[in-house]
């Protein structure tokens, strides 16, 4: 994966191999960096912890206005992924829980834009999906 994260962007992954937070208090320093938490706050929804997959997109898309991966839904290959590490259906009332969102953020970065303003985690999950053998 391409190591384009900013120095405010520190990296753990250790705690995040089993998929979950075991300390509910450790989220807010588990974001790994600042526009990766206010990303998540800006997502619509009534609690901190949980956020409807639709709120979740259309955050995404407002974020990065600029991204394909984030703006176009059909035939997505990165949002399929997502959805399938986050647990989502195809309901848009799913929920996306704070917990999978921070372990996305582990595996591959930073929801910040780069310098063409496209989403990192998305660009780094498409090169893992381009790289891949298996279809997705």
């Amino acid at each position: 994966l391409n190591s384009s994260f900013s120095s405010s962007c520190s990296m753990s992954l250790g705690q995040f191999s089993r998929g979950s937070i075991e300390d509910p208090d450790q989220i807010e320093e588990d974001f790994f960096c600042e526009e990766s938490k206010q990303f998540w706050y800006k997502v619509k929804g009534s609690s901190a912890d949980v956020k409807f997959y639709f709120h979740f997109i259309t955050a995404m898309k407002t974020a990065f206005p600029t991204d394909p991966r984030a703006t176009q839904l059909q035939n997505n290959r990165a949002l399929k992924f997502i959805k399938h590490i986050f647990g989502i259906k195809g309901e848009k009332r799913d929920e996306v829980k704070v917990d999978k969102f921070v372990l996305l953020l582990g595996w591959f970065g930073p929801f910040r834009a780069d310098a063409q303003g496209c989403c990192v985690c998305l660009a780094q999950i498409q090169l893992l999906i381009e790289g891949s053998t298996t279809r997705v």
